[in-house]
């Protein structure tokens, strides 16, 4: 068994292209206030509805998302969300209720779990999907949704 040096500035690379650019990861971060949410929708939000909530652009690795309730809802089981992506159907945070501050627990199944991090080949979005216990819809309260990110775009042989 032999060992390679294929790092960048080796004088033995064969092929490809090795970057050393520092391509960095950054944080994002929106809030999603369930008061301008209904009032944008020109409705009570419902079972079902998808808000919109970060601009995933195309040859972008997903490294992790999450949620924090930073004001409780004032539902009454309504709130349950989930937060996945719209092209790709990966789910980070399943069913989890909003009337509670703190963080949101992630998806427990480590298989379908965002603890891999996900490539978008495709532009995408990081989606709130408001769901059902039953109760009234919120009408107050917030969440903060963050992921960290970082693009691809450029590297030989990847997009």
């Amino acid at each position: 068994m032999a060992t390679y040096d294929q790092t960048p500035g080796s004088t033995s690379q064969v092929g490809g292209t090795i970057s050393a650019s520092g391509r960095v990861p950054y944080l994002v971060s929106q809030n999603l206030n369930w008061a301008t949410a209904a009032t944008a929708a020109g409705a009570t939000l419902a079972s079902g509805d998808i808000i919109q909530l970060i601009d995933v652009p195309a040859h972008t690795m997903i490294i992790g998302v999450g949620a924090e309730v930073t004001t409780a809802a004032n539902s009454t089981g309504n709130e349950v969300i989930s937060v996945t992506t719209s092209v790709s159907a990966t789910t980070w945070v399943q069913k989890q209720a909003g009337n509670s501050v703190g963080y949101m627990a992630e998806k427990a199944t480590a298989a379908t779990f965002g603890g891999t991090p996900k490539r978008s080949t495709a532009a995408d979005t990081i989606d709130v999907t408001l769901g059902s216990t039953g109760g009234t819809s919120p009408t107050s309260g917030e969440i903060r949704v963050f992921a960290t990110l970082m693009s691809y775009d450029g590297f030989d042989g990847i997009n």
